[in-house]
């Protein structure tokens, strides 16, 4: 978590405050993802290899019941707050968004695919749909405007 701050300063230096809720979403995965989930986070790695967390597991319904709750408040708040649509306007803090469908992506790309239990596959979909739509329109945007240079 630690390292994860640091080597996040740089998107900070670059997006300013318009990084925060990326900085936010990724902080918020690996809190409910790695501590409470899985059981294993490393919360002040390098400084030691200690792990915590409660051990709740990927298929139990509390987690699917959080999981399911979580996704259809973040769709609430960015169709309500109509963020929605700003996100398919082009932005370079987008592209940030590759970074989650990379995490996503890579792992099933080189044979080691990510365990998402069955009642859980919808938001997982969603979610990577969006991402990955969002991540090529800015690189069409960036590639185009290379293009002219």
């Amino acid at each position: 978590m630690i390292l994860f701050c640091l080597i996040f300063l740089p998107v900070f230096v670059i997006y300013k405050k318009r990084a925060a809720p990326y900085f936010v979403a990724v902080i918020q995965h690996i809190i409910i993802g790695d501590y409470l989930i899985g059981g294993n986070l490393q919360l002040l790695w390098p400084l030691t290899t200690s792990t915590y967390g409660f051990h709740i597991g990927i298929a139990s319904l509390l987690n699917i019941a959080l999981e399911w709750s979580l996704f259809l408040i973040s769709m609430t708040f960015m169709i309500k707050t109509k963020d929605i649509f700003f996100l398919f306007k082009h932005h370079p803090s987008n592209m940030i968004l590759a970074i989650p469908v990379m995490a996503v992506l890579l792992p099933t790309l080189i044979s080691f695919p990510l365990y998402v239990p069955l009642a859980l596959i919808i938001p997982h979909i969603v979610y990577l749909i969006l991402f990955t739509i969002l991540s090529v329109i800015d690189l069409n945007v960036i590639l185009a405007k290379t293009g002219k240079s």
